[in-house]
């Protein structure tokens, strides 16, 4: 599997995962990009990216390291809580 298909996977994978816990969420295919996962949050929309760091993998979004999870099975249930409804 290359690269970008791995991060699709991890991608669809937190989409499953947050439809359950009754979150909304669309990914974006770019040729030229790699995918994204768009998450309503409030009047913002979260832009989620799959990452490899050192050997890894970690769901991201904004430029902050504090801003990443760790690719497991309580990753889902995290980004939910941060894109709740207030």
């Amino acid at each position: 599997m290359t690269g970008r298909e791995v991060q699709l996977l991890h991608l669809v994978v937190l989409a499953v995962e947050l439809d359950v816990l009754g979150r909304s969420c669309a990914i974006a295919l770019n040729r030229y990009d790699v995918p994204v996962l768009y998450v309503p949050r409030g009047t913002e929309t979260l832009k989620i990216k799959a990452e490899l760091r050192g050997d890894q993998w970690f769901y991201a979004w904004g430029r902050s390291p504090s801003n990443r999870i760790p690719v497991d099975g309580r990753a889902a249930r995290g980004i939910a809580a941060t894109t709740a409804a207030p």
